[in-house]
């Protein structure tokens, strides 16, 4: 994943470089001057302003993320895809545990919707460096395991979903370790 900053000013808190911090909702990514950029899960890209009266499939994801983060009764909601007042409530909470006005207005680039924890591999800028609005401040994988390899026709004869596999990993040089894998998904084109 590319994280891009949507924010001016100055960074004033990034995550290590490549230490692989991991990171899951809820949790701040990095900080532009006094403004925490939290991370939330989602498959939409923050694209607006979020606030009270706004709905949408942005609105609806910010709602799951608070009901998860156990700062929104579900219950509590006129709707799942409408920010209202508890959705306000609510962010405001969020904002308050991160140390962050609570206003209960969610400004383009105080959040950062991702499919799922991630772990960071590289960041681009450093602490006091200036925050230039629409570029990548880090690059992340997800947390899950994976592999991927091609097969020939005949080869893919041979295997099925659910599968058991080994998978070597070259760490370089003589360094080759094993490990227990299960086939999850074949893609054929």
């Amino acid at each position: 994943y590319s994280v891009v900053n949507q924010l001016g000013g100055y960074y004033t808190k990034v995550p290590q470089s490549g230490m692989g911090q991991v990171l899951d909702q809820g949790q701040e990514l990095y900080r532009v001057g006094a403004v925490p950029v939290v991370l939330l899960n989602g498959s939409i890209p923050a694209w607006r302003d979020l606030s009270r009266g706004d709905t949408g499939q942005d609105v609806a994801q910010l709602n799951t993320d608070l009901v998860a983060l156990g700062l929104l009764d579900r219950s509590r909601l006129v709707s799942a895809d409408a920010f209202g007042s508890a959705t306000e409530n609510a962010v405001k909470a969020l904002q308050h545990r991160l140390g962050a006005t609570a206003s209960g207005i969610l400004p383009l680039g105080h959040v950062v919707f991702l499919p799922g924890p991630i772990r960071i591999v590289a960041v681009n800028p450093v602490a006091g460096s200036r925050a230039i609005p629409d570029t990548v401040i880090l690059k992340a994988t997800s947390t899950e395991r994976q592999a991927t390899c091609q097969l020939t026709a005949s080869q893919l004869a041979q295997v099925a979903v659910g599968n058991e596999v080994t998978i070597t990993l070259d760490l370089g040089g003589p360094n080759q370790r094993t490990v227990p894998g299960t086939i999850s998904k074949i893609h054929t084109t």
